[in-house]
């Protein structure tokens, strides 16, 4: 939906995006700047090296090993702009601090949000778009298939990351989280307490 605000008695209303609430990576693509042309120098160079480079380390392989660095370059321009990673590695700066820049600290605005069960978002995300069915089939059976193998790459994520940070930059912080089909996102999104707690 279009942004549409008003003032009305010191309230702003408006109609915010179905993903404004879950504010995972990939939707902050504006805060993720340094990480993204960083990753795009890493991917030229990996790619201009001499055949024989690229058997000895495959192209996979190569950018796997910079993604903590495209990460640090992430990190470096937060930490410039007042607005450090925490301990953990989570981007402290989000939607909704972004929101309390904006307004300040006289401006309390109330945040309504609806929630779906988690299995039942999951259920109408698989069926609603088609990628999951291309991908799985459109049936239950490649509907479990789904949901087990984004809880697996999530567990695997988990393995070596917080939770939190899992959550909030899932595919950013390995390759296996990057080439996981459409980065767990619909079973991310469903973690309602870890963007709850931001907002």
């Amino acid at each position: 939906a279009s942004p549409c605000s008003q003032a009305k008695q010191g309230k702003l209303v408006g109609e915010a995006s179905a993903v404004t609430f879950h504010f995972v990576w990939v939707h902050q693509e504006q805060f993720n700047k340094p990480y993204v042309e960083a990753m795009g120098k890493f991917w030229r160079a990996c790619n201009g090296r001499s055949d024989a480079e690229k058997r000895v380390l495959p192209h996979r392989d190569c950018m796997g090993r910079r993604m903590a660095e495209a990460r640090a370059a992430d990190e470096a321009m937060a930490r410039r702009a007042g607005m450090a990673f925490g301990s953990d590695g989570v981007r402290t700066f989000s939607v909704p601090q972004l929101m309390r820049a904006a307004y300040g600290d006289g401006f309390f605005p109330a945040l309504m949000v609806v929630l779906r069960l988690p299995w039942r978002r999951l259920h109408a995300a698989f069926y609603n778009y088609q990628h999951y069915g291309r991908r799985y089939g459109q049936h239950a059976d490649g509907e479990a298939q789904w949901a087990a193998d984004s809880i697996v790459a999530f567990r695997r994520c988990e393995s070596n990351f917080s939770t939190d940070l899992c959550a909030l930059g899932f595919e950013s912080l390995s390759r296996e989280g990057e080439e996981t089909f459409y980065h767990c996102d619909q079973l991310i999104k469903g973690m309602y307490a870890t963007f709850m707690q931001r907002w």
